[in-house]
């Protein structure tokens, strides 16, 4: 029998808070075996089942409730758990390795720091703009297309551990989109699958979350953006399996609830605090010391606090 995402959800908050378990890897948390005592035991709620790789106990997490709070009955254990939500089980997506993937820089494609041509001056120029060193953005593999699909489009490439993984293409000197994105079928890859400088996650103590890659690059090398304002599932389970023990969310002014969303869901396993820019600002038009600013002010919240805020926005 398997039981609905409310169900999971409120086992998933017992075990964390009760039980003192953690998310491990692939969907496990991981924690102290209630037979043997040792720390090999793990739990997949999403395969509803259990294991300890010690003495070998493997009850279904429903049951090891059951017996662990001395309870009875399924009906008893429900009531048991309506003392335990708010925190939403997160199901582990499974892709291709990404540096498996084999995506290539496209059509008419150059370093930004290298060109003559009037493309080249007013990709410098945007950017410049912008308020970015082109020589330091060039290191990174900032570039601007000349001819094919991404003529008159900065592309900002995306690498995981060293390898390329995709690229965002954002509109300079063109009259197609604001964005034109390679498409999942191109590239065997999505937005949903992607967090752009996901190595920060395995470098630093504290990152910051924010939306797009100009924004991320405004703000510093601690700084990783997700895409949009809607964080997917696999971009919320990086973060939370990482070694990151801050977060400091700032998504755009229109996206205050999903800040809070996200920062709900972090809040077991993370410090979070959240920060609000003033309306029709992003961090890059707001600036990297006016953002910088608004951080130092935040302080770090509480999940009740963070539901409070919640509350205020409904």
């Amino acid at each position: 029998m398997r039981f609905n995402k409310d169900i999971i959800n409120k086992l998933n908050q017992y075990f964390i808070q009760r039980m003192g378990m953690y998310p491990y890897t692939r969907g496990w948390i991981k924690g102290t075996c209630p037979i043997c005592g040792k720390d090999k035991y793990g739990i997949h709620l999403g395969q509803d089942r259990s294991n300890c790789f010690y003495c070998a106990y493997h009850e279904r997490p429903i049951h090891v409730l059951i017996h662990t709070e001395g309870l009875s009955t399924f009906q008893e254990a429900y009531k048991f758990l309506d003392a335990f939500s708010g925190l939403e089980y997160i199901e582990p997506v499974m892709v291709s390795k990404l540096k498996e993937l084999g995506i290539e820089l496209p059509e008419g494609y150059h370093l930004l720091n290298m060109g003559d041509s009037q493309w080249g001056k007013s990709a410098r120029n945007y950017m410049k703009k912008r308020g970015f060193d082109i020589n330091t953005l060039s290191m990174k593999g900032f570039g601007y297309c000349i001819s094919g699909k991404y003529q008159g489009y900065i592309i900002m490439p995306f690498y995981y551990a060293g390898n390329l993984v995709y690229f965002n293409a954002r509109r300079y000197l063109a009259n197609g989109p604001k964005f034109n994105n390679p498409e999942i079928e191109e590239v065997g890859i999505g937005k949903a699958q992607l967090i752009y400088n996901i190595d920060a996650l395995g470098l630093y103590n504290e990152v910051r979350v924010v939306e797009s890659v100009l924004n991320a690059e405004t703000l510093g090398n601690n700084v990783i953006a997700t895409g949009g304002k809607i964080i997917s599932n696999y971009q919320t389970a990086n973060i939370i399996k990482s070694p990151v023990q801050k977060v400091t969310m700032i998504l755009d002014p229109d996206a205050i609830k999903e800040s809070i969303k996200e920062a709900l869901k972090l809040s077991d396993y993370k410090m979070v605090r959240i920060v609000e820019l003033p309306e029709g600002e992003d961090v890059n038009t707001y600036g990297k010391l006016n953002t910088k600013i608004k951080v130092w002010k935040s302080r770090y919240l509480t999940y009740n606090q963070i539901l409070q805020m919640k509350h205020q926005y409904e």
